[in-house]
């Protein structure tokens, strides 16, 4: 009988904690990397919400490329950069001394394009890529993917993606 008089108020709590993925507003997502792409547009750069940032260099990630999320977005589970392939296991092998398997496996360490280093503090969240984004590691990045929740029960999740500016990882974002 007690279960029910505490229904209404784990209902409410549960919605709270995940209602913020349901209720962003996302700007309309136009921008292609070029004509005929098949991928899913991104957001153009200049409608991006300033809660989302990209920095080709970011001094606590030792200099490499970073992506700051702060605000509505400073919970997300992930954030990922793209190429205009849609691949996020850039290089195909040998980054951190990773073999052909375990990249294959998707595992972030394998990966420059993945967060090599993360940081959450103050409502923000800092991902820090594998090399900065003068590099040539990180050149063919165009986009990124910020998943803001993960549920394994589902292929799903809800995502946001953003276009750098000018397709270029080389510029800063916001």
């Amino acid at each position: 009988m007690r279960i029910y008089r505490l229904l209404p108020f784990l209902l409410i709590l549960f919605i709270s904690q995940t209602s913020d993925a349901f209720a962003l507003k996302f700007p309309p997502a136009r921008c292609k990397e070029f004509k005929g792409s098949i991928f899913k547009p991104c957001i153009c750069p200049k409608h991006v919400p300033k809660t989302i940032k990209y920095r080709p260099s970011l001094a606590v990630c030792g200099g490499n490329a970073a992506a700051i999320l702060s605000g509505a977005y400073g919970n997300s589970f992930s954030v990922v950069l793209r190429d205009s392939q849609n691949n996020d296991r850039v290089p195909a092998v040998g980054f951190n001394g990773c073999t052909k398997e375990e990249a294959d496996l998707g595992l972030a360490r394998c990966s420059a394009f993945k967060c090599q280093k993360t940081i959450r503090s103050g409502g923000k969240y800092i991902c820090c890529f594998g090399d900065s984004g003068t590099s040539r590691t990180l050149s063919s990045a165009t986009r990124m993917t910020i998943k803001l929740r993960d549920d394994p029960t589902s292929g799903n999740d809800p995502l946001i993606r953003v276009c750098l500016p000018g397709f270029d990882p080389d510029k800063k974002l916001n």
